[in-house]
């Protein structure tokens, strides 16, 4: 029972990053299935988790939608995280095939090795739009509206740079509708393909 794990996590871990996350969590329900392996001595306990099924439902402070998690595999072991064929969505946009690998070292470095996704530019926007770093760059956009299908996604790079990532993606814009000070009219787009790269 998945509402348990955020006392659970609260009286094992002292990480305060970790404790941050789990203050922004509104409500989490679901369900998982797997094995918690502990080895190690008391002073010293080793902890591996794998999860072959989980589906949950969480609303998070970070995100203006809750999240759903229809299914997916995940796996801990002290020095990384990983997800397998993780589907779901957010408001209106959804995911699936996600496979990634967070390391966990001194330096936490992100991967994500395959994932398709169906966004909704109208709701995800204005979240982007509002977060630092971003909303400068964007400043003259009024509104997005429109939806982008990406059909392949790979990315790397440390977790905490973004500007470092190395990432490849394709996909198809469909209906897109930007009102923006730097065109005299809304400017649209039926569709078009893409590939982006750094």
């Amino acid at each position: 029972d998945l509402a348990q794990l955020p006392s659970v996590l609260r009286r094992f871990t002292k990480d305060r990053s970790l404790l941050k996350e789990i203050t922004l969590i509104d409500d989490l329900r679901g369900t998982a299935t797997g094995r918690l392996v502990l080895s190690g001595s008391i002073e010293s306990i080793r902890t591996k988790v794998d999860i072959s099924d989980f589906n949950l439902l969480v609303r998070h402070g970070r995100l203006p939608y809750p999240l759903e998690i229809a299914k997916g595999q995940f796996s801990y072991d002290g020095n990384k995280i990983g997800i397998q064929n993780l589907s779901g969505t957010v408001g209106k946009s959804s995911f699936s095939q996600i496979n990634a690998k967070l390391s966990l070292e001194k330096a936490p470095y992100l991967e994500i090795t395959s994932g398709k996704s169906s966004l909704s530019l109208g709701e995800i926007y204005p979240w982007l739009s509002s977060l630092k770093g971003i909303k400068d760059a964007v400043k003259d956009l009024k509104s997005v509206q429109g939806t982008v299908l990406l059909s392949s996604l790979g990315l790397k790079g440390p977790l905490s740079q973004p500007q470092k990532w190395d990432f490849r993606t394709t996909g198809e814009v469909k209906n897109l509708a930007v009102d923006s000070t730097l065109f005299p009219d809304r400017l649209t787009v039926t569709g078009v393909g893409f590939e982006a790269t750094p």
